[in-house]
């Protein structure tokens, strides 16, 4: 499986236009860290990824799916617990030098 993640610019406005994207994330077990950037796992590539989601976006929308590679690293600050537990399971595969 592979991890990425998904940043977006959504243009339309109204978030309600927005609702089956939101959906399809949760279904698909995606993380929300903030109010435009989601972590998925999947065994899809970026490509399969990005034409996934545009199925739910307009048009004029951006949209940038980057893998995310496991043991490279990552610190966050002030994201919802949900989101740095989805990165402790998925980017990390042993705790090295970590302080408490």
């Amino acid at each position: 499986m592979a991890a990425f993640v998904i940043h977006y610019d959504l243009n339309k406005g109204d978030r309600k236009d927005y609702q089956r994207l939101y959906e399809a994330l949760l279904e698909s077990k995606g993380v929300r860290a903030t109010e435009s950037t989601w972590f998925l796992s999947t065994s899809w590539d970026a490509i399969q990824v990005r034409d996934w989601l545009r199925n739910f976006m307009h048009e004029k929308d951006a949209l940038c799916v980057n893998v995310l590679s496991v043991d490279s690293g990552y610190a966050s600050s002030n994201l919802p617990q949900e989101a740095v537990q989805w990165m402790s399971q998925h980017l990390v595969t042993q705790r090295v030098g970590v302080r408490t």
